[in-house]
């Protein structure tokens, strides 16, 4: 079993609080929902945990402390889905695999093929900046799942994939969580997340306003995230 634990993860920029006091404790075999508003929090917190951006707090993988010396060991029991940036634009889909597997480790593998799994028939030498938005992600899918991590963190997945795309990327998620992996998935797309999710994290102004077992709240009253989110929101405000 994979645990990830965050404790009193603070973040500051100019004085203001992007992140406040963040305690969370999450464990395999789940996927969990993070929602919350623009600027909330939801990237910010992804960027800490992948060492992306520096913070006060702690980090643990497995009851082992994440530090500068063991980053990039624990980065590698990682997959991250997020908008490739700008600067992959001039690569090639080849040369973006093969990046990943360097740093990875991972075995050379027959990458047309591996692509078709996802849908993709495209040629190697492609540039990222022919594919679309939609045929972005799923190369981003595929690559996350090439190094076979323990951890998932996918940041608004479900943006520009058409209704094949957003059908595939649930049946993914629901295949990690079947092979006990640990999924964590922030999007705006209630209706996609709620279909896939088990835990919901709601995040509001840099904080943790509340975590549940979504499957449970299901079972009573409220029957959609978006239900569950208005609620959050009011409870929040109240405080």
């Amino acid at each position: 079993m994979t645990v990830l634990e965050i404790t009193d993860l603070t973040k500051v920029v100019d004085q203001k609080t992007l992140l406040n006091n963040i305690n969370l404790l999450l464990t395999s075999s789940h996927i969990y929902g993070l929602i919350g508003e623009n600027g909330a929090g939801k990237t910010t917190l992804f960027r800490c945990l992948l060492g992306l951006s520096s913070f006060v707090g702690k980090i643990y993988i497995d009851n082992e402390l994440v530090t500068k010396n063991n980053i990039n060991e624990f980065l590698k029991k990682i997959g991250f889905i997020s908008p490739f940036p700008d600067s992959y634009d001039s690569l090639t889909i080849e040369e973006v695999f093969e990046q990943h597997i360097r740093y990875y480790g991972v075995a050379c593998i027959e990458a047309e093929k591996y692509l078709k799994e996802f849908g993709l028939t495209v040629s190697l030498t492609d540039k990222i900046s022919m594919l679309s938005l939609g045929m972005k992600q799923r190369l981003n899918i595929a690559l996350v799942l090439l190094h076979n991590p323990d951890i998932v963190v996918l940041d608004e997945p479900f943006n520009g994939l058409d209704r094949e795309g957003i059908s595939l990327l649930k049946k993914v998620l629901v295949e990690l969580e079947q092979k006990d992996k640990l999924i964590i998935v922030s999007s705006h797309s209630f209706a996609e997340l709620e279909s896939v999710i088990d835990k919901v994290i709601m995040i509001q102004n840099g904080k943790i306003v509340k975590t549940s077992d979504f499957r449970e709240i299901k079972s009573g009253d409220l029957k959609t995230l978006e239900d569950l989110y208005q609620k959050y929101q009011v409870e929040a405000n109240l405080c």
